[in-house]
């Protein structure tokens, strides 16, 4: 139930910022009755509720919405990290693993805002190249509570462009970096391979949009 919660809540509750951002609503209202079943599977009857109230335009209000996608953010963080302890993802992250992408968000950005993929795609690059350098540096220096807030930063990027393979592994090294005494070795050896997939990420990224037409 964890891991399907996991495979929908993130992009429903994106969905959900989304349609109130466009103020579209009929579909955010729409989104909330979604997310109330979502986590109310999971027996978070308190967040279920909170998206249960949301059933006309008079009571979608800004503060209030705001804070309940925050809070469900939130959660959706704390049960990555609790399916990563659990050890369900069984397959070790390495070089050779394949990576997977699925632009459906950028689809939507290209539809809602023409021309702006492009530059969405070379920020992704180009902040990615440089938080790798800054957490390699940061491990190195034993300053692992910096590289955990990296990792996790760019965790937000890879689920933009879909990519479960590399939202894995940020969440082991975050874990690896909140263990009572983090192994320096350990990390920066899981670094090697990190490093690599998400430099591979950025040219499949572009070959991917460029063929879906989003370039």
């Amino acid at each position: 139930m964890l891991l399907e919660f996991l495979n929908h809540a993130p992009k429903t509750v994106c969905d959900f910022e989304r349609a109130l951002k466009n103020n579209d609503i009929e579909q955010a209202i729409y989104l909330s009755k979604v997310n109330r079943t979502l986590f109310h599977q999971i027996g978070e009857a308190d967040l279920a509720h909170e998206f249960d109230e949301i059933k006309s335009e008079s009571q979608v209000d800004k503060r209030v919405t705001d804070e309940l996608i925050r809070m469900a953010k939130r959660l959706i963080s704390d049960k990555e990290h609790e399916l990563a302890k659990m050890d369900i993802f069984h397959t070790k992250i390495t070089v050779e693993t394949e990576l997977d992408i699925n632009l459906y968000q950028l689809k939507l950005l290209k539809d809602s805002t023409p021309g702006f993929v492009f530059d969405i795609i070379d920020l992704y690059g180009q902040q990615n190249i440089e938080y790798l350098v800054v957490m390699e540096n940061a491990i190195k220096r034993s300053e692992f509570e910096k590289a955990r807030k990296i990792a996790h930063t760019m965790k937000s990027s890879f689920v933009m462009i879909g990519c479960n393979v590399l939202k894995s592994f940020a969440i082991e090294i975050e874990l690896l970096c909140e263990a009572e005494n983090p192994n320096r070795n350990e990390l920066l050896e899981r670094f090697k391979d990190f490093d690599v997939l998400v430099k591979n990420s950025i040219h499949l990224l572009k070959k991917t949009a460029k063929s879906e037409n989003l370039l």
